[in-house]
């Protein structure tokens, strides 16, 4: 079974890059686009009864920076998820 990581990135090329070289290695990878973005595509996996094995975050982003996502994530039910 692939493993499932997420990505928080501004940058698409950043993006695009992790998503690839991830993807090769046989990993299902979801990409989101700010710290907001990051925390509805973890809502969006909780619902689907998924969740990612390991969260890749930006620092600097609009909206919601990498910090504040990380701090959200270690409040929610995924506090154990290696970011």
């Amino acid at each position: 079974m692939a493993r499932n990581i997420l990505i928080v990135d501004d940058s698409l090329t950043i993006r695009s890059s992790l998503e690839y070289c991830l993807k090769e290695a046989g990993f299902n990878v979801v990409a989101a686009v700010d710290g907001i973005d990051g925390i509805e595509k973890l809502k969006s996996m909780k619902s689907s009864g998924g969740s990612p094995s390991v969260i890749i975050t930006d620092v600097n982003m609009p909206r919601m920076d990498g910090i504040a996502f990380t701090e959200n994530v270690k409040k929610s039910s995924f506090r154990g998820t290696p970011s």
